[in-house]
């Protein structure tokens, strides 16, 4: 009995670890995603293209060169 209870708390704490980690993770990764965000809306506002303008500007010179043919 007694070796059941210390391999259950053993997978416990590993299980709270990843856990931790991953909470940690996700955090970092939202934290940089309101940065990028930031700096976009930073260079819209400049009038700079961002890449969602690119990505436009991709699209539609590919749709003109269609047409020209």
């Amino acid at each position: 009995m007694s070796g059941m209870i210390f391999g259950s708390v053993i997978e416990a704490d590993e299980r709270l670890r990843s856990y931790g980690e991953r909470s940690r993770r996700q955090k970092v990764m939202a934290r940089d995603a309101a940065v990028w965000r930031k700096y976009e809306e930073e260079f819209e506002s400049l009038g700079i293209s961002g890449i969602a303008s690119e990505a436009r500007a991709k699209k539609g010179s590919s749709e003109e060169q269609e047409q020209e043919k």
